[in-house]
């Protein structure tokens, strides 16, 4: 959709978006939603399915954008609808709650319900919105447009999952709410991620840099331009690397394909039913620089090897970090691929090292068990909905 076609929505939807506050909500209705639309995946991936099975009082919507998505969810037998249809939009006016894990884009971006559950996609270190120092180039300046854009955004109340109650207070921070709009509780897509006994040897590595805003430092062509070395080795040592691109670095291409990468380089596309933490089960280590991946695998127990190639720029360019980030994360740092692979053989032979250091910032980033989550997501999002409506 043009960016165009979009500004001239919003100005029609404006009236409607505000008529649709005086039509009465159905308390039952939750809409789900992630990854602006075009993705099955995430928190509200798993609470959806739960709730869809097990919530007999509540009817389930899922809303998306994408139509392979749209079919995969209905052959589940779970209920979902195209997001600017007629019935995505009865659903969407009618529903008392929203359950997305990124911004209202997730859903119907038009037509929010007056309740948002925000079930966020990791937890993180580095600082995020309100937090983190805004780009030099000017883009995050305010504007006209940007003004306009706020006047004709939906209001709502939102409501914010944490892992713990330290990610609580950063999330306040962040997004500028009220402590008492945030609740801890497990994440529901790490509910199935149990630890794992070492492989022998190791076979499996997986490669998950994170979204850069600027423009400077490329992941994947730094990659690529180290594939020789990197290719060498693992042909050596029978190895494979799955290469997962960010979904901001997949969607920024536009268009253009994916990198040329053979051999035992496999490089792993975006989908609209790709889960990322699917792909931990089938590595033995993981290797990433300020992704909150991290802290799902360190639910795994496997060793995990850092590669902040720009970390000095990324420090300056992209708002910094709520920890320092050499002295917090639980693996080696290494400033090229050489000292990554170097890094590897040394974990082949024993897989135990830097294992405390990862028990350390585990038990600050997860404060409950696993296993329940998804009910325990439930159960507040119904709490929250008899205290607001």
């Amino acid at each position: 959709m043009g960016k165009c076609m979009i500004r001239l929505l919003k100005v029609f939807h404006w009236p409607l978006a505000r008529l649709s506050f005086f039509i009465p909500k159905k308390a039952s209705v939750v809409v789900f939603g992630s990854w602006f639309g075009r993705s099955y995946r995430d928190n509200p991936r798993y609470v959806f399915e739960y709730m869809s099975v097990h919530s007999s009082d509540s009817k389930c919507v899922w809303l998306t954008k994408n139509r392979a998505v749209l079919r995969h969810v209905r052959s589940l037998g779970h209920l979902a609808h195209y997001a600017y249809s007629p019935l995505g939009y009865y659903y969407s006016i009618r529903a008392s709650m929203a359950v997305i894990c990124v911004s209202e884009a997730d859903v119907n971006r038009f037509i929010v319900p007056p309740l948002v559950v925000n079930l966020w996609h990791g937890v993180t270190i580095k600082k995020l919105y309100a937090d983190r120092r805004p780009l030099t180039d000017g883009r995050e300046t305010p504007t006209w447009r940007s003004r306009v854009n706020a006047m004709l955004a939906p209001r709502y109340t939102q409501f914010f999952l944490a892992a713990s109650s330290l990610e609580a207070r950063r999330m306040a921070s962040a997004f500028q709410t009220p402590v008492n709009q945030i609740f801890v509780s497990g994440y529901p897509r790490t509910d199935s991620i149990s630890v794992q006994a070492p492989r022998d040897p190791l076979r499996s590595l997986l490669y998950m840099p994170t979204f850069r805003r600027t423009a400077g430092f490329s992941p994947e062509q730094f990659l690529v331009d180290s594939e020789k070395e990197v290719s060498a080795f693992l042909n050596t040592h029978s190895v494979e690397l799955l290469y997962k691109p960010h979904v901001h670095a997949a969607r920024g291409r536009k268009g253009r394909s994916a990198p040329s990468i053979e051999g035992p380089i496999r490089f792993v596309a975006e989908g609209p039913l790709v889960e990322p933490t699917d792909l931990l089960w089938q590595s033995d280590i993981l290797i990433t620089d300020y992704s909150s991946i991290m802290f799902d695998f360190l639910l795994t127990g496997k060793p995990i090897i850092f590669a902040p190639f720009d970390l000095e720029n990324y420090v300056k360019d992209e708002g910094g970090f709520y920890s320092d980030y050499e002295s917090f994360v639980p693996g080696p740092l290494c400033k090229d691929w050489s000292e990554v692979l170097h890094w590897v053989t040394l974990f082949r032979e024993n897989p135990n090292l830097y294992s405390e250091e990862r028990k350390r910032v585990l038990e600050v980033s997860y404060e409950f068990p696993r296993g329940n989550s998804s009910k325990t997501v439930s159960d507040q999002m119904k709490k929250i909905l008899r205290n607001q409506l």
